[in-house]
């Protein structure tokens, strides 16, 4: 299937995100959007992020605030689910990559809060 012409630039792998098989400092920017609240070992897999971003790169982070939980937890709701998350959220990966020595933006809109995160140049 074509899609903008984009099959052969965009590759798609399923990974483990606790052990990423990606060399070291791979890639500048790296996104994960809505899914901290899913990861059962969080700090592993920031690990992972900050192991193959490269030295001046960034990775962008963004989840659900409370109000965003509200809605997803509404729509789950009816389907008849629930909607599982951890206990760890973006503060908690603030703090983590501020430890590491990352230089680290928060933002919040109405329904997300974005972690920007810079890794520092050698």
């Amino acid at each position: 299937m074509k899609y903008f012409e984009l099959e052969n630039a965009v590759k798609f792998k399923v990974e483990d995100a606790e052990r990423l098989s990606f060399k070291n400092t791979t890639f500048d920017v790296i996104f994960s959007i809505n899914t901290i609240h899913h990861f059962s070992s969080p700090f592993k897999v920031m690990d992972e992020l900050a192991r193959i971003v490269t030295f001046g790169g960034k990775i962008i982070l963004s989840d659900f605030n409370k109000k965003g939980f509200e809605i997803i937890d509404k729509v789950h709701a009816a389907d008849g689910g629930i909607h599982e998350t951890t206990e760890f959220g973006l503060r908690d990966m603030e703090t983590c990559f501020r430890k590491k020595g990352f230089k680290v933006s928060f933002c919040e809109d109405k329904f997300q809060e974005i972690l920007t995160i810079f890794k520092p140049k050698v």
